[in-house]
């Protein structure tokens, strides 16, 4: 399978290969951005593309309490509609 053709795939695997807390940013992003894609706010392939612009940041911190990966996670869902609203803008 030719992963260029599924970039979501591509990304997942990206997240597990990098640790830290990519995995909870690209669950967290995907959702924002599936949720815009469902209320036509951005197209299907808007969503790798946020998703993407998210993991490119420095996401390596490990997260060892609860309170972290909560933290992870807004963080990541704020940075997903910033993108967001970056992207419509285009």
């Amino acid at each position: 399978m030719n992963r260029e053709d599924f970039p979501m795939l591509n990304l997942a695997y990206d997240a597990l290969n990098k640790g830290g807390s990519y995995s909870i940013v690209y669950n967290a992003v995907n959702e924002i951005a599936v949720a815009a894609f469902r209320n036509k706010q951005i197209k299907f392939t808007d969503i790798a593309k946020t998703v993407a612009k998210v993991m490119a940041l420095d996401w390596s911190k490990t997260c060892t309490e609860i309170e972290e990966v909560v933290q992870i996670d807004y963080e990541a869902r704020n940075k997903a509609l910033q993108a967001l609203k970056e992207l419509n803008w285009q």
